[in-house]
């Protein structure tokens, strides 16, 4: 998974709304857990954070302010 889906689910799942990414009906697990459970997407969270573009916020992870801005030009 490429940075630019994980931005686009991330931005659904703030909003409850997995139809507008595809690879979020494949996921078995809520996409929280995973975040926390999978090597390859805590990597590219890593990589989002550093960037500014995602944050620890409320025990979960959230799009920053330019993080959703992202995401709409995605």
């Amino acid at each position: 998974m490429e940075r630019a889906t994980l931005i686009k689910l991330l931005m659904t799942d703030d909003q409850a709304d997995f139809q507008l990414v595809p690879e979020a009906k494949d996921l078995e697990l809520p996409l929280q857990e995973l975040l926390h459970m999978d090597k390859k997407f805590k990597k590219l969270i890593q990589q989002l954070q550093i960037e500014n573009l995602v944050e620890y916020k409320n025990m979960r992870y959230q799009l920053t302010n330019m993080g959703i801005f992202m995401a709409k030009l995605l």
